[in-house]
Parts: structure tokens; C-alpha cells; sequence
């Protein structure tokens, strides 16, 4: 039986005291308090898409602003990731045109109404942030007219790229994140988190280690979900949710039966 990839980690600075446990194989369930309910969503959405199971509670300085609570997030979040993955043995890549001697990169599209979003990583051990699509908004100087605007605003023109920086420099990771088109603000800042997520979940999938291999004809027996790759339960999570475990090699059964009578399997 695969080791469980859970981790815990605290993080206290003068500014933010942080907790922060993660279950790599879990539910997509969270339970979050930052003080920022924008901040939450996205966290909330990074969780859900990312396929893993999510405990962080902050207390910072929200009287001075919100920037030291999003950055030191960022930073613990991947510090457990670090803890979570271990040596990164058997971690599985993803995307067309990936070299197969890098097993550790995953990429993702992902469309928000009018805004569509790339993420690619790659958990090389090289902390690089590229941030490209939304240079003028991240580094924009804010005028009276955007302080009135919502928390998604407040994201758009800064925080969400610090978390990101934070994640990446904590996490050891290439991080590649580009706004192809778009201009909502929420929009803009949910797409790129989701597009996260989903480059997170794949990268971090235990692979089946074999020459040949076709992933194509596999499934999880008994479990067709929505998600690229079906789930079954187990006892717990180790995040306080009953738990689900993606697929092992033991689990997967060929795809010929579903292929031919117009099941539902996944391909």
C-alpha cells in the first residue's frame, strides 16, 4: 500500500501565524480561515480542483493590509507540499511534449466565461515564478477609482501573483502561469487559481511505473466521476473528512467492456 502523503506545518512570523495540513490523496474538502472571504474562495477552489484535502487557518496583520496574510500562505502551503511529496518518487507528468525523463510537470487550461488560463509546473526542485498575461494588472498602480472595487480587484493587481511567488520559492517549483485573454477581475484571478489547481493535481498523481504502459486503457473499477481520474473510498483523509484515494495499479481494469457498450468510462 502507497505510504499516505499527508503534512503539517506551522509557520509564525511577526506578521502572520499560520497552520497548515494537507492530505495529497484526499477529497477536495477545506476548511479555511484567513480573514480574507476572497482569499478563502480561492483556497477553497485550489482544494476542490486540485483533488487534495485542505486544513489553513491564518491570523495576520490585516490592520496594516493584506498582503503579508496571501504571501505567507503561499509559502506555507508550499512548504507542506514539500513535506507532502517526500522524494517525489512515482509522481506521474502530464501534457503532450514533455520529455519522459521529466516525470514531475503537469499543465492545465482552464475557461472562465470570457477568461481562459494556463498553469504549467514542474516540481523540479528550481523555485521560478513566470507570470505573464497579467503584467499591467499585477504591478498597476492603484488609482481611487479600483479601491472601491471588490476584493477580486484587489487580487488582480498584485496578491494572487505573491502568493504564487510564495508557493513557488516554498514549493522548490517552475510555476507557469499565463491569462491568455480576459479582463473580469474575479474572473481573471479564479481562472488562474483553478488552472493551478488542476496542473497541482495532475503533477502530483501517482503513475504506473512500466515501459509501454497505456494509460488509455485504464480505469478505476466501479467509479465513474467527473474528475480526469476516478476515486474510491477509504476509512479517512487524515483532514477530518471521509476519504477517497485515487487510483493504483492494482485497482485498474482494462477499458475494452465500457469502450464497446457505450459505458461510462473514463479515456
Amino acid at each position: 500500500m502507497n505510504a499516505p502523503r499527508i503534512a503539517e506545518v506551522t509557520r509564525n512570523t511577526r506578521e502572520t501565524r499560520i497552520t497548515v495540513r494537507i492530505n495529497l490523496d484526499g477529497t477536495g474538502q477545506s476548511k479555511l480561515q484567513t480573514g480574507i472571504g476572497f482569499f478563502d474562495h480561492m483556497l477553497e477552489q485550489i482544494a476542490k480542483h486540485g483533488g487534495f484535502s485542505l486544513r489553513l487557518n491564518c491570523k495576520g496583520d490585516l490592520h496594516v493590509d493584506e498582503h503579508h496574510t496571501v504571501e505567507d500562505c503561499g509559502i506555507a502551503l508550499g512548504q507542506a507540499f514539500v513535506q507532502a511529496l517526500g522524494d517525489k518518487r512515482g509522481i506521474r507528468r502530464y501534457g503532450n511534449g514533455f520529455h519522459p525523463a521529466n516525470p514531475f510537470t503537469g499543465e492545465a487550461y482552464v475557461p472562465m466565461d470570457e477568461c481562459l488560463a494556463r498553469c504549467v509546473i514542474d516540481f523540479s526542485g528550481r523555485p521560478y515564478l513566470v507570470w505573464r498575461g497579467v503584467d499591467g494588472m499585477a504591478m498597476k498602480r492603484v488609482v481611487a477609482e479600483d479601491r472601491v472595487q471588490d476584493m477580486s480587484s484587489t487580487f488582480r493587481f498584485g496578491l494572487a501573483r505573491e502568493f504564487f511567488q510564495g508557493f513557488a520559492n516554498a514549493a522548490g517549483c517552475n510555476l507557469h502561469l499565463e491569462l491568455l485573454y480576459g479582463d473580469e477581475p474575479h474572473h481573471v484571478v479564479e481562472a488562474l487559481f483553478k488552472a493551478f489547481a488542476k496542473a497541482v493535481d495532475t503533477a502530483c498523481q501517482r503513475d504506473v511505473v512500466g515501459a509501454g504502459h497505456d494509460r488509455r486503457a485504464d480505469r478505476c473499477d466501479g467509479s465513474h466521476g467527473s474528475r480526469a481520474h476516478a476515486v474510491h473510498r477509504v476509512p479517512g483523509d487524515g483532514v477530518g473528512q471521509p476519504g477517497q484515494k485515487r487510483c493504483g495499479a492494482a485497482d485498474r481494469q482494462p477499458l475494452v467492456a465500457d469502450l464497446r457498450g457505450g459505458g461510462h468510462g473514463h479515456v
